[in-house]
């Protein structure tokens, strides 16, 4: 059952990063291979990073 729950959490981690630059697949395997909340922590930066105006 954990394994069922960190895959479904690392398919949530891919599904946030889908519109980014490496896209849903990339962002799913970084988030298997690393963790799902150090993915999500690197997400968040990089999302903000491409919002900031410039």
């Amino acid at each position: 059952m954990p394994i069922i729950l960190y895959i479904l959490i690392c398919f949530l981690v891919g599904w946030l990063g889908r519109n980014l630059k490496f896209g849903f697949l990339f962002w799913f395997v970084f988030s298997l291979v690393l963790t799902p909340l150090v993915t999500s922590l690197i997400l968040l930066f990089v999302k903000t990073s491409a919002a900031a105006p410039q």
